[in-house]
């Protein structure tokens, strides 16, 4: 367990680790936080698998390190991972640990649920409805299998929800974090996926807490995470060999021009502003693919006026009929830079996918 900011939340995470039904586990709480908050919570606890480990604040930037920090100090074979102000159900490690046990797999995982402060459930994390239904791809099979749904669907594996075979862990450099990129549960599960079998469970396995101090609501903006995860697929692809079939290279493709569906709104918006032509063009089309009824008139609306003389006058206009919800995004002055920063680095993505595809 790591913490930092966590003294409000870290009894509840403590408790729901001594609450399990399972019994043989050990703690180890690393203290990144405020000199003496943690640490006041944690002395209440005289239970012997317990144990507190304070360092010199290092931050979201240096999670890596604090999470290979507590696997070097670990004796057991099976890790779980437990943020400090998030925490799990009574019967989390004997869903899991069992299987770990028999069977050969090398990360458990299940069903994640966020809350904010209120108790008031924000979002679930589990695989989407397409892929709930393949459990083979859910559990790894063919190896690999998990890689091509995290290109996509990268938030369906929540840290609260692992459990992660030591060895494994090891096998690979421990918990894996690039400098550009401020969490170690994407890289490090990704980096698995392309080592064996995983094992899904459809049961709520962990719960996370959004706050105003969460690594997820502070300290990096959205896009951080977002164009962070393009770059670390792509380096993982190249480090381990992976050729990436044209059907999954559509497939992704596809996926995340549909999710961009705005953002190549604006950004197309925002180049012929500037008079560029053709790379307002390219972002139009880009934003009809996948694009259905009226977004898909919309995007080709935008197409078509790039080409034109006076395009840029009447493109604010024939949208503002279209499409309404994009036009306060489009007098946003973050969501516009934000906007280009995203679909540039998609294209850059989508560029070194296709050199990595098989023939």
């Amino acid at each position: 367990m790591t913490a930092d900011h966590h003294a409000p939340y870290i009894k509840h995470a403590i408790e729901s680790v001594l609450c399990q039904t399972f019994g043989n586990w050990e703690l180890i709480i690393i203290d990144d936080g405020p000199v003496g908050k943690v640490a006041d919570v944690v002395r209440n606890y005289r239970d012997p698998r317990i144990r507190y480990i304070r360092q010199e604040h290092v931050g979201i930037w240096h999670l890596g390190s604090s999470y290979n920090c507590a696997l070097a100090e670990s004796r057991a074979p099976f890790i779980a991972i437990l943020e400090g102000d998030d925490w799990w159900p009574h019967n989390k490690l004997e869903l899991q640990i069992p299987g770990l046990e028999t069977g050969n797999f090398l990360v458990s995982y299940g069903v994640g649920e966020a809350f904010s402060e209120d108790g008031q459930t924000k979002l679930r994390t589990q695989p989407p409805a397409a892929l709930t239904e393949n459990l083979r791809m859910l559990n790894n099979q063919p190896t690999g299998s998990v890689a091509m749904a995290m290109a996509c669907h990268w938030q369906f594996l929540s840290p609260p929800c692992l459990v992660i075979r030591k060895e494994a862990l090891e096998k690979i450099g421990g918990f894996l974090q690039p400098d550009y990129y401020p969490a170690v549960d994407f890289p490090t599960t990704l980096q698995l996926s392309l080592l064996g079998p995983f094992h899904y469970h459809s049961e709520v396995l962990g719960y996370s807490r959004m706050h105003a101090k969460s690594a997820t609501a502070s300290h990096v903006p959205g896009k951080v995470y977002l164009t962070g995860m393009f770059r670390c697929w792509i380096e993982l692809m190249r480090k381990n060999g992976v050729r990436i079939s044209k059907d999954d290279v559509s497939a992704i493709t596809s996926y995340w021009q549909r999710k961009f569906f705005d953002y190549y709104l604006i950004s197309g918006r925002q180049a012929l502003m500037q008079r560029d032509r053709k790379t307002s063009l390219r972002r139009f089309l880009n934003a009809r693919s996948g694009a259905r009824g009226l977004s898909k008139l919309t995007a080709i609306s935008g197409g078509m006026l790039s080409q034109l003389p006076m395009g840029e006058r009447l493109l604010e206009d024939v949208h503002r009929l279209l499409n309404k919800k994009t036009i306060p995004m489009l007098e946003n002055e973050g969501v516009v830079a934000q906007s280009k920063e995203v679909i540039v680095a998609f294209e850059a993505f989508m560029i070194e996918l296709n050199q990595i595809s098989s023939n």
